[in-house]
C-alpha cells in the first residue's frame, strides 16, 4: 500500500500481461513492442509481470522510449526483468 501512496495522483499507468511463449520474430511480440513504445510516447507508465514474450516486448518498447515502468515478478526471472527496468 505504501507504493500506491507514493505514486503521483496524475501518473497514468497501463498494465500489460500476455503470453510468454512468443519470440522477437512473432507478430505478437512486434505488436507489443509497438504498443509499449506508443504508450510511453503518450506519457503512460508501463506495468508488466516482467516475464518473457508480450510483457518483455511491451517493457522493451517503453524502455527504448526512456520512460519508467513498474514491474512485479517472481525470483527466477528477476535478473532478466531488471535489464528492462529503471527500478
Amino acid at each position: 500500500m505504501d507504493d500506491l501512496n507514493q505514486m503521483s495522483s496524475e501518473e497514468r499507468i497501463v498494465t500489460i500481461f500476455g503470453g510468454s511463449k512468443c519470440g522477437e520474430s512473432d507478430l505478437e511480440y512486434k505488436q507489443a513492442l509497438q504498443v509499449g513504445a506508443f504508450l510511453a510516447d503518450a506519457g503512460f507508465t508501463i506495468c508488466t509481470g516482467g516475464y518473457a514474450g508480450v510483457m518483455e516486448a511491451a517493457s522493451r518498447g517503453a524502455h527504448e522510449r526512456w520512460r519508467t515502468r513498474h514491474r512485479r515478478n517472481h525470483e527466477p526471472i528477476q535478473k532478466r526483468a531488471e535489464s528492462l527496468s529503471d527500478t
